[in-house]
């Protein structure tokens, strides 16, 4: 019997969506561990254990989608049980690689993917971070491991970054920069899964220049273009990941950008909407209502070895 564990998130329906997901596989024959936090998780010699003693290295595949308990613990966990030759989705690398700002950009960048220019520099290094502001003129600064919007900051002068600089003295080492993209009044998410594309939609800003649901953003039916589905496509290909949502936005002269892609899919979008507290709309359009699809792909995935999905390549739902 394959063995499968589950570390996902509770909250915004997550606990609904995780009893669905255990359910199919367990019809499908697998054995599914899902009464575990990584971030409890300890290790002894070659064993990954539980805090009540379960050996995670019997297990055939992990699932996690949780962003909002990460640790730096969690993450040492994660590595190991790759190491271990547990199937991780998304692997632990990718994760990592996408997890990462400025690695995510730089990788996507060096494959010749749109993203807007970005910079990492010394702390103290103030003559090229006033080179920076004259060059992009007006700056985003991103926490690099952060998500949800948490800690962007945006300047549209060194001298108002200046006082920020001053105020974080001694707690960071350096600064990533990215050049502000003016791009309307929303962007566009496209989810995907091994490649294909099983979802988009768009989040209207309330925020000055952020989307992100916890900021005020909107979710409403959208449009995509082709060429939006290519660059994600061509996006997660490069990180190698297997399952993201890809941010995309498009600026006054109608070209795409990718801001990120996420290390994980996100939410399952019609129980978020129906349960979470930051959702004002409770009734979610019907062209972003996939969690049952959502589900069914990744039963498929994990059940026929984690490379095959019923649905062909480039697919769009």
């Amino acid at each position: 019997m394959k063995k499968v564990g589950l570390w996902m998130y509770k909250n915004d329906g997550g606990d609904i969506i995780q009893e669905r997901l255990k359910s199919k596989l367990i019809k499908n024959n697998i054995f599914v561990l899902n009464d575990f936090d990584l971030r409890d998780c300890y290790i002894v010699n070659d064993k990954i254990l539980t805090s009540n003693g379960y050996d995670l290295t019997k297990l055939d595949c992990l699932y996690y989608m949780n962003a909002d308990e990460q640790s730096e613990h969690q993450l040492e966990i994660l590595n190991a049980l790759s190491i271990s030759g547990v199937k991780l989705i998304n692997p632990y690398n990718s994760h990592i690689n996408a997890r990462d700002k400025f690695v995510s950009n730089f990788i996507l960048r060096k494959n010749n993917i749109s993203v807007p220019r970005a910079s990492l520099i010394p702390y103290k290094d103030n003559d090229k971070i006033k080179v920076i502001f004259d060059l992009f003129k007006t700056v985003i600064l991103k926490p690099r491991n952060r998500h949800g919007g948490k800690g962007i900051q945006k300047f549209t002068s060194y001298e108002t970054f200046k006082d920020f600089q001053e105020f974080v003295n001694g707690y960071v080492d350096n600064f990533y920069f990215e050049e502000f993209i003016d791009f309307g009044d929303h962007d566009y998410r496209i989810e995907i899964f091994n490649g294909n594309v099983i979802g988009t939609y768009a989040r209207e800003k309330t925020h000055t220049f952020k989307t992100n649901i916890s900021s005020g953003g909107i979710m409403r039916p959208c449009s995509v273009s082709n060429e939006q589905i290519s660059l994600a496509q061509k996006a997660v290909e490069s990180l190698k990941i297997t399952t993201s949502i890809v941010d995309i936005v498009t600026d006054r002269n109608k070209r795409n950008y990718i801001l990120e892609v996420n290390p994980i899919m996100g939410i399952f979008v019609e129980a978020g909407m129906k349960y979470s507290d930051k959702s004002i709309i409770k009734n979610p359009d019907l062209s972003y209502s996939n969690d049952e699809l959502k589900l069914n792909v990744l039963v498929n995935y994990i059940t026929v070895s984690y490379t095959h999905l019923t649905l062909p390549t480039n697919s769009r739902v």
